[in-house]
This record gives C-alpha cells, sequence and structure tokens, in this order.
C-alpha cells in the first residue's frame, strides 16, 4: 500500500534502537526521509545513512537546550517534558501547525518487547529487584495482565506510525494512540 510518504520528511527520537529504530526502517520503506536523532549511531542505523534516507544527529535530550540542536525551531515544547503532557502539547502543537500541513500525533506504546524489556540491566530487571523475584517472572506478569497476553512490537508501534504520517491518515490530528494490547485500563 502506498502511503503517499515519498518527499516527506519526519523526526524520530531515541532513533538508534528499540522502537525508535523500528519506526526509522519502516518510515524510510515507506519512502520518507528520516531524521534520526540518538545519543549514539547505534550499529544498525549507519546502513540506513548509507542508503541517503536517513540523516544521524547526535543528541542527548535529557540535556537543556538539546532539542534546539535537533530541531532550526522546536515551537512550543518547553512544556512537553513527560509523557503524561503528550496528549496535551500534541493538540496544542497541532493547532499551531495544522494551517501549515503539519499534522501531529502521538503513539503512546505500552510494554513493547526491546531490550528495555529484555537485556540484563533493564525494565524487567529493576523491577524484578525491587519485588524479589526473577526478571522473567516480571515479563510473564505483563504478559499474563495484558488481555492480548503479550507485548507489542517495535515493528507494530513503527507501523502505527508509518500509517499516521501517511496520507491514509491525513486529516488525523492531534491523536494519542494507546499501543498496549490492552495493558492500561483506565481512560
Amino acid at each position: 500500500m502506498d502511503l503517499h510518504l515519498s518527499g516527506k520528511t519526519a523526526l524520530v527520537t531515541g532513533a538508534s534502537k528499540g522502537i525508535g529504530l523500528a519506526i526509522t526502517k519502516a518510515l524510510v520503506d515507506a519512502g520518507a526521509q528520516v531524521v534520526a536523532g540518538s545519543r549514539t549511531r547505534g550499529d544498525r542505523l549507519p546502513a540506513l545513512e548509507e542508503a541517503g534516507q536517513v540523516s544521524f544527529v547526535p543528541v542527548d535530550l535529557s540535556k537543556p537546550g538539546a532539542a534546539e540542536e535537533l530541531v532550526p525551531n522546536p515551537g512550543i515544547a518547553d512544556y512537553c517534558a513527560t509523557k503524561a503532557a503528550v496528549a496535551n502539547f500534541a493538540k496544542a502543537l497541532s493547532n499551531e501547525l495544522a494551517p501549515k500541513n503539519i499534522r501531529v500525533n502521538a503513539a503512546s506504546p505500552g510494554p513493547v518487547l526491546t531490550g528495555l524489556w529484555t537485556d540484563r540491566g533493564g525494565v524487567a530487571d529493576g523491577f524484578a529487584e525491587a519485588a524479589g523475584q526473577a526478571a522473567d517472572g516480571v515479563r510473564a506478569m505483563i504478559e499474563n495482565r495484558t488481555p492480548t497476553g503479550r507485548f507489542s512490537t517495535p515493528e507494530q508501534v513503527a507501523d502505527l506510525v508509518v500509517f499516521l504520517a501517511s496520507d491514509r491518515a491525513g486529516n488525523t490530528t492531534p491523536s494519542d494512540y494507546r499501543i498496549d494490547g490492552g495493558f492500561v485500563t483506565t481512560l
């Protein structure tokens, strides 16, 4: 399916691994140019750069002023410091940019099967240590509490983002899409 992303540019943060890398690859596959922001280039981003559709920008967004390194004008991003503010930020940014034919949507993934959950020292290890159990047990508990019985994959999150970036979702703005297999049970 042609998502009409050729000639469009997307900005992806955390682009060197996990969900960010999956989104970067999916956007490139859909024909978009990607500005890939990340603290490190990682081992898989260079191949995408060499193909000519990705421009890497080294940036640590946890540092004050780093957003300006990644983007010429961040607009009203000053109050978007936490994930809880994403929906309000998307609404405000959409109202500002919609007249310029720029849509703003947010993807809010729940537990995603990346190194963050599977690598030693990751989230599962941290929860396991606090609870006095094994990391595998923590991951199993998350899966059991998720109605679909599984973690989302980085590719599923990437597919959602690519669809939202496409003309097929051309009048979708501003929305916050949760992709968590039903893990979060509140509105």
